[in-house]
């Protein structure tokens, strides 16, 4: 009978052998799973979908919004044209005239809003572009909600310590299309979506 370390030997001689002889049978290959094209394009694609859907959701906000300041704006012009006609009253005539200038004016902002749609929703290529828009629009909104809230304050001081009725008049005017806006422009601010990617 062999002694153990010679067992040993003639077991491990041989394997050593065929390992110098054969080096590359020596490493059994693993199989691997490889990351092909199918996973990254469902990657891509779930991003892309991601982007749509918050550009789309930005752009849906939007409409809303220009939409309801040009139902506004034409519900001023419709308001103010008969309080013009009415004769022998001043404060009524010209908060007309005043209410049909804001009219006009918001109702024209909302005009051509919503006509640079395409032009709008081209620009926004990426999801940076989305929430950098989202930004821009919500800096907007916030310094006219300061400018509301001093039309609102001149609105109210020339209708509260004015002597004259048309200045009057265009005060109570004023101070009705500011706090319109204000509460408008308010809303508008805190409805835009997600300024930062938060979702992807």
């Amino acid at each position: 009978m062999y002694p153990p370390h010679m067992i040993r030997a003639l077991i491990v001689i041989p394997i050593l052998a065929a390992t110098l002889a054969f080096p590359e049978s020596a490493h059994a290959e693993v199989p691997s799973v490889p990351v092909g094209p199918r996973v990254e394009q469902s990657a891509a694609s779930t991003k892309d979908d991601l982007y749509v859907r918050e550009r789309e959701r930005y752009m849906d906000g939007r409409r809303v919004f220009l939409s309801s300041l040009l139902a506004w704006g034409g519900t001023s012009i419709a308001a103010g044209v008969p309080l013009v006609a009415i004769p022998r009253d001043p404060f009524v005539q010209w908060y007309g005239v005043q209410t049909i200038a804001w009219g006009a004016v918001n109702a024209g902002i909302a005009v051509v809003g919503l006509l640079t749609t395409s032009g709008v929703r081209a620009e926004l290529r990426d999801r940076d572009a989305v929430f950098a828009e989202r930004r821009s629009i919500r800096r907007f909104l916030l310094v006219n909600v300061a400018l509301d809230a001093l039309y609102v304050a001149t609105g109210a001081l020339m209708l509260g310590l004015g002597t004259d009725p048309s200045l009057r008049g265009n005060g109570a005017a004023i101070l009705t299309q500011g706090a319109f806006l204000l509460g408008f422009d308010a809303i508008g601010t805190f409805t835009q979506g997600p300024v930062a990617p938060l979702s992807f």
